[in-house]
């Protein structure tokens, strides 16, 4: 069982990657999953006039390269509470 990431800058966020990429070497995975929901947000919170910590920032960024062709069947088909060893 993965740890669960509470010292990322958005907890929220990196949780939710962790229980959506729940097996081990889908680290990368985890954090870019937590990169793509936060560019939204993020860009609303500058546009309002708010500013994000450079280093905050510069990890988030940084997390955002793996790509996540199969969100959508993890998000929608329970992938995201299955193991390696689930039958789907």
């Amino acid at each position: 069982m993965p740890v669960l990431p509470v010292d990322y800058p958005e907890p929220f966020a990196a949780v939710l990657g962790t229980m959506l990429y729940p097996n081990e070497g889908e680290e990368a995975q985890r954090r870019a999953f937590a990169a793509h929901y936060l560019a939204e947000p993020i860009r609303r919170f500058e546009v309002a006039g708010g500013a994000l910590a450079y280093n905050d920032l510069s990890r988030i960024v940084k997390d955002g390269g793996a790509r996540l062709d199969d969100l959508d069947q993890r998000w929608w088909g329970g992938w995201g509470s299955c193991s390696k060893s689930c039958s789907h």
